[in-house]
């Protein structure tokens, strides 16, 4: 139920944002804000029944001097609306948005030993293509419990050719 919340609000800070013709600012904006919420307390204020709206209103108005009207006037619409405590949600939703908007995404390869430039190039490419994205932020990682091959994640999306998971199945089909 709450991403699909997040879903909406994230939409709907997405087309505030677009009518302004401030989509741009919207990533900064988001990326700044959860950077706040992950090193502070702020949440835990925020979600605190004990301090009123005024308080929490407050505290949104300083956060979001350097930030848009836009920003603010949403921070204060989710405290009155008593969905601030999914704020990191929305906003990851939101950026995730923006991405598929532009065609970016981060892709993770997890591999058993690290490979070669010339290889994440090549899988760059072709997770472009097979994910159908402009852009790609590629993100190595190495595990070498899968013993060879590899396995390429993106947006809930899996292409899994390691070795572990192909013995894996082999030894089901045999039993």
């Amino acid at each position: 139920m709450s991403l699909i919340v997040s879903k909406r609000y994230s939409k709907a800070l997405l087309e505030a944002f677009a009518d302004a013709g401030k989509t741009d600012e919207l990533a900064g904006e988001s990326k700044t804000l959860l950077e706040v919420i992950n090193q502070s307390n702020l949440m835990k204020f925020l979600t605190d029944e004990s301090y009123s709206n005024k308080d929490k209103k407050s505290i949104i108005d300083e956060l979001v001097k350097n930030s848009s009207s836009l920003m603010g006037n949403f921070l204060v619409l989710l405290v009155k609306n008593k969905r601030i405590s999914q704020l990191e949600e929305i906003l990851q939703q939101t950026l995730l948005e923006i991405e598929d908007a532009n065609g970016r995404a981060q892709v993770e390869v997890i591999s058993a030993i690290a490979l070669s430039e010339h290889q994440l190039e090549k899988i760059k490419e072709i997770s472009a293509q097979k994910f159908n994205l402009k852009d790609v932020d590629l993100i190595n990682v190495i595990d070498t419990t899968i013993i060879g091959g590899m396995i390429i994640k993106s947006r809930g999306k899996i292409i899994d050719s390691s070795i572990k998971t192909q013995l894996s199945k082999l030894s089901q089909e045999i039993m």
